[in-house]
């Protein structure tokens, strides 16, 4: 019989094997790369609402463009 654990074992294995060495003199691991924000494409229903809920009027929201609106949802 097999050992239970054995595909934990392998899976920490391989998760170690691939941990980045540290790239400069200090140890310190160098900082990952930023990845771009996502644009906001467009305000659901659902956010819409949201909107409303939180004192937006329709006007107001309508004006909005979809980073502004998402943002005022912290989403």
């Amino acid at each position: 019989m097999t050992d239970p654990n054995e595909w934990l074992k392998r899976l920490i294995t391989d998760a170690l094997a691939r941990t980045p060495e540290p790239a400069n003199d200090t140890g310190e691991p160098e900082e990952p790369a930023i990845e771009p924000a996502a644009m906001s494409l467009m305000i659901t229903r659902q956010q819409r609402a949201r909107l409303r809920e939180l004192g937006w009027t329709d006007d107001q929201i309508r004006e909005m463009t979809p980073d502004e609106a998402h943002r005022h949802l912290a989403v």
